[in-house]
């Protein structure tokens, strides 16, 4: 690798696991008095005909009314928003400078994501496991979040490549150094106790993006410095 070469010796590039680092209602019962009077025929005097629909006069019924029963909605814990996965840029798998710069600030939106979801599928199709360190480490980060049932909330993030070097053609891929900017980020416990809190974060990050069948692949990330 050129002298864009990440230094796996040196602790440098190691920092913290950063990427810098129905509703319910209750239902109103309302029952309608009714009063049902039947009465038979009166004349004047002389009793008029019989008929067969001519019925003794019948008692009032009258039915208590029902006071109306309230079910008061239950109450819901709120929960972090979740947005999904963003989506991959168009271009994004030219086989070109520009796809590779694609490709990396993608996967740097992806970090977020993860964190807040443990969703790691595209994040490792996206990365080349057994070499880049950086990779492996923040999805374990994610991971862990998810299985100890804690809440990763902020950390937004926003890229800009500003150095594009050439083409390594030992390991086909373009480096590429990129500004990144982490807003603060905290994690708390299923209890609501914030486990671990972070402030705004900015750095310069190393890339390396290699070429693949049909698209690329990230090979390392190296911490350069803050920014």
């Amino acid at each position: 690798m050129n002298a864009h070469e990440s230094t796996h010796a040196s602790d440098d590039w190691r920092r913290p696991p950063r990427l810098l680092g129905r509703w319910a209602v209750g239902a109103a019962v309302v029952a309608v008095v009714t009063a049902f009077v039947l009465t038979g025929c009166s004349g004047s005097g002389e009793a008029g005909p019989t008929t067969d629909d001519a019925l003794d006069p019948s008692p009032t019924v009258s039915t208590p009314a029902v006071t109306p029963t309230v079910t008061p909605a239950p109450t819901r814990t709120p929960s972090p928003q979740v947005t999904g996965a963003p989506k991959r840029p168009a271009g994004m798998n030219a086989n070109t400078a520009e796809g590779a710069r694609k490709t990396a600030l993608y996967f740097i939106q992806l970090y977020p994501y993860m964190m807040r979801t443990g969703d790691t599928e595209e994040w490792d199709r996206l990365s080349v496991k057994k070499q880049c360190d950086f990779c492996s480490e923040t999805r374990a980060d994610a991971v862990k979040i998810k299985k100890q049932h804690q809440i990763f909330s902020g950390g937004s993030i926003t890229g800009k490549v500003v150095t594009t070097y050439d083409r390594d053609a030992l390991y086909d891929a373009y480096p590429l150094d990129i500004r990144v900017v982490e807003q603060p980020s905290i994690t708390k416990d299923r209890a609501g106790k914030v486990v671990k809190k972070e402030g705004r974060d900015g750095s310069i990050l190393a890339f390396e993006v290699m070429r693949v069948k049909n698209g690329w692949k990230i090979l390392e990330v190296v911490y350069q410095g803050d920014a």
